[in-house]
């Protein structure tokens, strides 16, 4: 069964697009201006109730008929009726269980990071063997562990600590002189430190985190959020050298980098600013981050993002307004987690919508997946780049979609399965005791810190899955 929606009004589009067949519940969109929705013909006013529905055994297997709603379609009534359909239509690796460990699932996690702690340079508090943005990422993924377990502080001492001391310390390779904190030259790399700051301030309090997350978005948007279009911007004192087209809107797109002739402004970098000012905004209540959350939601959704709510385009040039193509888990991943925070922080059940719906998209995809639910992304890698990082930040973001107050239980049946397909393969083909192999197809070749932090995210989503 699938959803037909024409997504004119949302993304510019002019075409109609097919969605995941898992999103049958999510049909009553009535805020889009104009749609098509595929329904069970026995849901379009016929006799047949809803209980006679779910009795009939063949209810997965009931034609559909098109339905165009009118200005006095009631949706409610719509989702009602379709919620009651549960699972059906969801795809088979859904209902996939988790593998069984040797130790519990959380001690299993714990085991994983106590591994990874021990390449953890002392001096510098940086991992060995990874780059700046993918130690951030490090320290996101076993933050995350505490955080999502309740009542859990077992890597206060550990990575709390380190995290403290490495924001005066920041990027080792970008010069004291520059910043007194966790920023570099590159937007992504310093919002990336923000998620683990805040990270680390809901799970174990300390300003000095919640402090450097506000102090790196004010950097971000005073160098290198674009507001105005046809100039060179001057914000920040930085005054760029290549003049913004005035052929395409890029106002609220956030600039890659804040060197000075920089063109690029990426999905990621304003994904990341989007799910940065949507917690923010959820943390402090302040509207200054609602608003620049909302603002970097509407460019992702006007230049980057497909009508199946996918991350398809990297980025835009600037001068020229010509799309990069590339589609990586994580831009998708990132924009998931932002929206679920957005719907969090404001109400505005449309955003658990959108999140809902490029959550199936990602997990059902076969860009980055094989069509059974296991991410080939990185598939077969054995040395470290920035792309083994990715797919672990999805999975991470699918997670805290998954623990959203108000998810529907189909899309937190799809997350899952979705999971535990992943873990699988992970602990049975790619593990030694306790060390993980980049690859998680296997089989274990060698244990690198590459390999280990994105398992990390991976086991610490399996264990909260499956409570």
């Amino acid at each position: 069964m699938r959803i037909l929606i024409l997504i004119g009004s949302l993304v510019g589009l002019s075409t109609a697009v097919p969605f995941p067949p898992s999103l049958t519940e999510r049909a009553a969109l009535g805020h889009l201006s104009a749609l098509t929705i595929q329904i069970p013909e026995r849901f379009d006013g016929s006799s047949l109730s809803p209980s006679s529905r779910l009795k009939d055994p063949s209810a997965g297997s009931i034609s559909t008929s098109s339905f165009e709603p009118s200005a006095s379609t009631n949706f409610s009534v719509i989702s009602d009726t379709l919620s009651k359909i549960g699972n059906v239509g969801l795809p088979a690796f859904s209902n996939t269980k988790v593998t069984k460990t040797n130790a519990s699932r959380g001690t299993t996690a714990d085991r994983a990071i106590t591994k990874l702690l021990s390449k953890l340079d002392q001096n510098t508090y940086m991992f060995n063997g990874i780059g700046y943005w993918q130690s951030g990422n490090a320290y996101t993924a076993i933050i995350r562990n505490d955080l999502l377990k309740a009542s859990s502080t077992s890597h206060r001492n550990s990575i709390g600590t380190a995290l403290t001391n490495v924001i005066p310390k920041g990027d080792p390779n970008w010069p004291r002189s520059k910043t007194s904190g966790l920023d570099n030259e590159y937007n992504d790399d310093g919002l990336w430190w923000a998620l683990a700051c805040i990270d680390a301030y809901q799970a174990y309090g300390g300003n000095q985190y919640i402090l450097e997350a506000e102090r790196l978005w004010d950097w971000v948007k005073s160098t290198s959020m674009i507001t105005q279009t046809g100039i060179a911007p001057n914000m920040g004192g930085i005054q760029r050298t290549v003049v913004v087209s005035d052929q395409c809107s890029l106002e609220n797109g956030v600039y890659w980098t804040i060197r000075k002739d920089e063109t690029y402004v990426n999905s990621i970098t304003t994904g990341l600013f989007f799910q940065t000012s949507a917690r923010l905004f959820e943390l402090t209540g302040d509207t200054k981050y609602e608003d620049t959350a909302i603002t970097a939601h509407d460019w992702l959704q006007s230049h980057t993002v497909d009508g199946q709510m996918l991350v398809k385009e990297d980025g835009v040039k600037s001068n020229t307004c010509a799309t990069q193509g590339g589609a990586w888990t994580y831009n998708t991943g990132v924009y998931i987690g932002a929206l679920a925070s957005l719907y969090t922080a404001t109400g505005n059940s449309d955003y658990l919508m959108e999140a809902e719906v490029a959550a199936a998209s990602a997990m059902e995809t076969t860009v980055w997946t094989d069509g059974n639910g296991m991410i080939t992304e990185s598939k077969g890698a054995t040395t470290n780049n920035d792309g083994v990082g990715f797919r672990s930040i999805l999975i991470r973001n699918l997670v805290a979609l998954y623990l959203t107050s108000g998810v529907s239980q189909a899309t937190k049946q799809e997350i899952k399965g979705f999971v535990n397909t992943n873990y699988n393969s992970l602990y049975n083909k790619a593990r030694n005791g306790n060390a993980y192999d980049v690859n998680w197809f296997g089989p274990f070749t060698q244990e690198t810190t590459h390999g280990q932090f994105v398992a990390v995210d991976l086991l610490v989503a399996g264990s909260v899955v499956n409570k």
